[in-house]
């Protein structure tokens, strides 16, 4: 979706009025032809989660590296408790 938005003049502005038009008219499409529906790029779970309920099937929600830093930061974060207590 993040390409679809960048070829509507619009890169990165996930939740907008035009990207949540352009999500609907894809879900119609789909739909319409029989096709199973997957979405990416947007990374706000209350989205995913509404996507979900659409009907995607299958939805990209972070890069690899960002799962690294996310779960390198977490349990960072962690040790850091567990040694100031």
């Amino acid at each position: 979706m993040s390409g679809t938005l960048t070829a509507l003049g619009a890169p990165g502005t996930f939740g907008s009025a035009q990207h949540l038009e352009a999500v609907e008219r894809f879900f119609s499409a789909t739909k319409k032809h029989g096709k199973i529906p997957g979405i990416g790029g947007d990374r706000n779970v209350a989205r995913q989660a509404e996507f979900i309920r659409k009907g995607a099937r299958f939805i990209t929600t972070n890069s690899e590296i960002a799962f690294i830093i996310a779960e390198g930061s977490r349990v960072t974060g962690e040790l850091r408790k567990a040694i100031e207590g």
